[in-house]
């Protein structure tokens, strides 16, 4: 459904990737998912790429409804939900021409680890609920260390810690 939003709003180039803990394996029932949108759309400056899919979601036959707009950070975070499954997603953006986005990597990487050690999801479930309660901890919207950087703390010293 979005990608098909996505290719009548910004052209056949556009295509959505998935990431997160849909892929790294940190996923629940309840988690969203976080996708970004990669297209040659050109536009000059980022918080515009969600105009027109704004306008595409506002229609009365877009199987999604608008939640939340962040505009924060160096890519921000469209949240829709889908009407039919109530299904959650994090949508981002990013031109085809951004090297910046390295999260389908994270996320292999992570996924790597966790089918490697079975203590490395539940962890990292449980670091993810950590911060979602009490943000001060660590928070990358507050110029903290994000729960993926606190994740990969985690890895190192599973790797590398006494046990």
């Amino acid at each position: 459904d979005l990608r098909a939003i996505c290719h009548n709003t910004f052209g056949p180039s556009a295509n959505v990737y998935i990431f997160g803990s849909c892929i790294n394996g940190f996923g629940t029932k309840s988690s969203d998912v976080d996708c970004f949108v990669m297209s040659n759309y050109d536009l000059k400056r980022k918080n515009t790429y969600f105009n027109p899919l704004r306008d595409s979601l506002k229609r009365n036959s877009s199987p999604f409804t608008m939640l939340n707009f962040v505009r924060r950070g160096n890519h921000p975070i469209l949240t829709v939900k889908h009407k039919k499954n109530a299904m959650e997603l994090d949508v981002t953006f990013s031109s085809n021409h951004d090297p910046k986005h390295d999260v389908l990597e994270n996320s292999a990487l992570l996924n790597t680890y966790a089918q490697k050690n079975i203590k490395v999801p539940a962890v990292g479930r449980f670091i993810k609920y950590v911060l979602s309660k009490e943000p001060s901890l660590g928070s990358a919207k507050i110029g903290g260390l994000s729960s993926y950087g606190h994740i990969l703390m985690y890895i190192n010293f599973l790797l590398h810690g006494k046990h």
